[in-house]
């Protein structure tokens, strides 16, 4: 039997205005071929059926045949009119049989391979890059230490539960004194959820958690103190064991968001369900199949290809490349890095209908129900505490974070 590999799952356009592309989600490649799997078992099991149903016909036709030749049990007539057209018929439908079983293993097989060449060049491609990137990065060793975390602010604020609304606490965490982040107490169609939003690089000669320390922190740490500052917020704020999670970054903050949802006290305590990035270099991360991953790159930002990995095609993770113009501000030059390019990208977003992008901003709809927000800002510093928040209220360290975790600002 011949097979002709030509299979190809459908890749699905963008449907919304900004949007060049996705990559990943319901409507990506690995999720198609993992229901062609499910497919090939289908028609596995369907061709055995036929077989068995061949078999069985089969040996009805053979019965007939030696019925239709004992002249002493039915009548010549008879034998050459009802029985001749019964045994043709049945003679026909062993045939179409056949042929249908054969059709069914033919398509599994053809979808069997097609799989393997895929997996095939995604993994040779993937693991190539992957070495070159380890080859060329130098070993780091520890390049930072625990956080003292300091409450500063916190009252209500009106929020809605779209990416762009996500994506617009950036900026005012960017504007925060030092290395800053909020933590925002929202009530969600299942009951209370909270969002952590942390901003990108903090480029300052100071070496604060969010400048390029902490862009070597989640490279080559796993955000491991940011991780514990960020579980000590969610227990200061009164968040329950088990609270539903949504993590927002930008740049250098989405970096640590990916990091906070693989391990560490936050998804040792909680359940992180969304994570949202905006011009981050994350897609050689791992992507805990519990969350829903939403990462957007616009294809004139160089800093999310930094790591030089294409972005995987997992069920639970998507990534969105962003074509519109780029805003060029008077006296100034375009940067399309900038969080209020993204947030524009984000509201193409949340018009998408794209079966890989409506999954993820139902799930942000859902864990924001209403409109209002309880604002809790929290600065983070080395040890000695730089500079104290400008309320100065009580401090967290690592000690006071729920658990401890060891794995795998930019305008």
């Amino acid at each position: 039997m011949s097979v002709d590999p030509d299979l190809r799952p459908v890749v699905l356009p963008a449907d919304a205005e900004g949007i060049s592309q996705v990559i990943g989600g319901v409507g990506g490649i690995r999720f198609q071929w993992e229901e062609l799997d499910n497919g090939v078992r289908t028609l596995g099991a369907a061709a055995a059926e036929l077989h068995r149903v061949w078999a069985s016909v089969s040996g009805i036709e053979m019965r007939l045949s030696a019925v239709r030749g004992d002249t002493g049990l039915i009548s010549a007539a008879s034998a050459t009119t009802a029985g001749w057209a019964a045994a043709q018929s049945i003679q026909a439908g062993i045939q179409r049989l056949s042929e249908d079983g054969s059709s069914l293993t033919d398509t599994a097989d053809r979808i069997t391979i097609s799989r393997g060449r895929y997996e095939l060049a995604e993994l040779l491609t993937t693991n190539h890059v992957g070495r070159l990137v380890a080859d060329l990065l130098p070993s780091v060793a520890q390049t930072s230490g625990p956080l003292v975390l300091v409450q500063t602010k916190s009252h209500s604020i009106p929020f809605e539960g779209t990416v762009d609304s996500l994506l617009s606490r950036v900026r005012h965490a960017q504007e925060e004194p030092g290395s800053s982040f909020e933590v925002l107490e929202v009530e969600g169609r299942s009951g209370p959820a909270y969002v952590v939003v942390i901003p990108g690089t903090e480029w300052s000669r100071a070496k604060l958690p969010f400048s390029g320390d902490g862009i070597l922190e989640a490279k080559f740490e796993d955000s491991a103190h940011v991780n514990v500052a960020v579980a000590g917020a969610l227990a200061e704020v009164g968040a329950p064991r088990g609270a539903s999670v949504l993590l927002v970054g930008h740049s250098q903050g989405g970096m640590h968001a990916v990091n906070l949802a693989n391990s560490g006290p936050v998804s040792e305590n909680y359940s992180v369900d969304v994570v949202v990035t905006a011009g981050s270099p994350v897609t050689e991360e791992a992507a805990p199949k519990k969350t829903s991953f939403l990462h957007l790159a616009h294809e004139k930002d160089w800093v999310p290809v930094l790591n030089l990995v294409p972005p995987p095609d997992r069920p639970n993770q998507v990534f969105v490349t962003l074509d519109h113009q780029v805003t060029d501000p008077p006296g100034g030059d375009s940067d399309p890095h900038n969080i209020e390019e993204y947030r524009q990208g984000a509201r193409a977003v949340d018009l998408s209908s794209h079966p890989s992008i409506a999954p993820v901003t139902a799930a942000v709809g859902a864990a924001v129900a209403g409109s209002t927000a309880r604002r809790h800002v929290f600065q983070v510093s080395h040890y000695p505490l730089q500079a104290p928040g400008p309320v100065g209220e009580r401090r967290a360290t690592a000690a006071s974070a729920p658990g401890a975790g060891n794995r795998a600002r930019d305008k």
